[in-house]
């Protein structure tokens, strides 16, 4: 999945300025006579009102809203539909611009029969980004510092609370929206405009999908049996919402993606430290890890935290496949973990060096560590 050009926080949104200012309107009303040319005054009965009917505030209000063709198209966008490159390129550079913003993503996949549900907020400016990740079985609190470059996590999942802290931070274009506004935007074929709605900032017009025109990018492999996407367009220049509904066949098996992200504050988002942060610095559970042996394994040390449990699962992915088990026995701060992969993708793990027949490692390769629903170590790396 092509997720966009790697940005880092610093290179993005790094105006603290905000994006727009919200418009301003001017109003006034005639005040009735108070007298006629008699000199008599007038009844309150006869005094004509000054305040509006509600047929004429509803007049208007209609009449605020500007019609399409009046609607102050950004550039990439058109009453006659989306230029999705160009139209993307005005989103980054306006939200660029603005400093800083909040994501909110609703997503659901249904896959054999199984349904998974997540709720994301994040909210990044120029010095932080905050994100609450909401799933079935627990949630996620990440903070992560500018200043650092390491994570701080707050997990909850029922009555336990746990910390951890990742030695990298969420990626940018996920973070704020980048990567998947991109990949969708362009990879549509989108119809014409529909119709002007009010945005938090100005106005805003909204699409529907036609089509598909590049569907190398969202079908990641498979066969798109349906695909349906809106989005939401403000005349400030960025995109306020992207929904999409996505079914895929891979090999006979049938996946669904239902997927609504929504872009609001832009310009007015901060981020402080969260209350429990200390916490998470002093409790948060945290490895030194290093891929050894020519890229064949894995050489982990705790370096901080309490201890790990010995009913804590161990998994290792990698393109090749993947494997899990449990941690050999508890772990404590200075204990040393060595893993890899057989040719059988069985996990195989050592306390003391690198377990022999290891085979190499290769793509997107992720180590986690998980106590029941609970992930109390989570590593990704590019091989």
């Amino acid at each position: 999945m092509d997720n966009g050009i790697p940005i880092t926080k610093r290179s993005l949104l790094v105006s603290s300025a905000a994006l727009t200012t919200a418009l301003a309107g001017c109003s006034g009303n005639e005040n009735a006579d108070q007298s006629d040319t008699s000199g008599e005054e007038e009844t309150p009965e006869d005094a004509e009102s000054s305040e509006p009917s509600e047929e004429e505030e509803t007049s208007t209000s209609e009449d605020s809203t500007p019609s399409l063709s009046e609607f102050e198209y950004p550039e990439g966008a058109t009453q006659n539909g989306i230029a999705g490159n160009q139209l993307y390129s005005t989103h980054e550079s306006t939200l660029t611009d603005a400093g800083s913003l909040t994501l909110t993503r609703d997503r659901t996949d249904i896959f054999d029969g199984n349904e998974f549900s997540e709720t994301t907020s994040n909210k990044f400016d120029s010095n932080n980004i905050y994100r609450e990740v909401e799933q079935t079985d627990g949630t996620e609190y990440i903070w992560a510092p500018d200043s650092e470059s390491v994570s701080y996590i707050q997990v909850e999942s029922g009555f336990d609370q746990r910390y951890r802290i990742d030695n990298q931070q969420p990626d940018t274009n996920e973070v704020t929206g980048l990567g998947q506004f991109r990949q969708y935007l362009t990879a549509t074929e989108w119809g014409e405009a529909e119709e002007v709605v009010e945005a938090a900032d100005g106005f805003a017009v909204t699409y529907t999908s036609t089509g598909v025109s590049n569907p190398e990018r969202i079908n990641f492999g498979g066969e798109i049996d349906e695909y349906e996407a809106s989005t939401v367009v403000t005349d400030s220049g960025f995109v306020a919402e992207l929904s999409f509904d996505l079914t895929v066949t891979f090999d006979g098996t049938t996946q669904e993606q239902r997927l609504t992200s929504r872009i609001e504050n832009v310009g007015e988002t901060t981020v402080s430290e969260p209350d429990w942060a200390d916490t998470a610095r002093e409790n948060g559970l945290q490895f030194d890890i290093s891929l050894i042996e020519g890229g064949s394994a894995f050489e982990m040390e705790l370096v901080n935290g309490g201890e790990v449990p010995s009913d804590t699962r161990i998994r290792l992915r990698s393109d090749q496949g993947d494997g899990g088990k449990r941690v050999p026995s508890a772990l404590s701060v200075g204990d040393q973990l060595y893993l890899g992969l057989s040719d059988t993708n069985e996990l195989l793990v050592d306390t003391e060096q690198v377990p022999d027949g290891v085979t190499q490692l290769n793509g997107r390769t992720t180590v986690r560590m998980r106590l029941s629903s609970l992930l109390l170590f989570d590593h990704v790396e590019r091989l």
